[in-house]
């Protein structure tokens, strides 16, 4: 399933969603953003249906107010916003990465837990390719 760009007021609902981890009333979620936002639940409805028509959200209706969860994981966005961005620069994951690293504002310990995942990738493919060798 391909998964497209959402506005930032979508997303942040998403946000949300799943850091709460559970179904949401849209009035919880417009306390959730109140110190970002100024929506009042009606807006947030709206938002909530855009992105239920989008396949982002469910919602429970078997209570008296609606509780809305995330079907998308948060994980699975942002992968696919990384190969998105990455398909648009041509492939070059290693000048999206500089770019990224030397634009923000980075702590050591995000630099550590990147470094963790580089090393843990590397690992998979080199398994993957001893796997692939032995076949042959």
């Amino acid at each position: 399933m391909k998964l497209e760009r959402l506005p930032d007021g979508e997303l942040d609902i998403m946000k949300e969603l799943w850091r709460e981890g559970r179904g949401l009333k849209a009035s919880e979620i417009a306390k959730l953003l109140a110190p970002k936002h100024s929506w009042k639940v009606p807006t947030v409805h709206v938002l909530l249906s855009r992105l239920s028509e989008k396949g982002f959200v469910e919602v429970d209706r078997s209570g008296y107010s609606h509780k809305f969860s995330a079907i998308v994981s948060e994980n699975d966005y942002f992968a696919a916003e990384s190969a998105s961005l990455a398909k648009k620069t041509g492939g070059k994951l290693h000048a999206m990465f500089a770019a990224l690293i030397d634009s923000a504002d980075i702590t050591d310990e995000e630099l550590s837990e990147l470094s963790a995942l580089l090393d843990a990738k590397m690992k998979e493919i080199k398994k993957a390719k001893k796997a692939d060798e032995k076949k042959d």
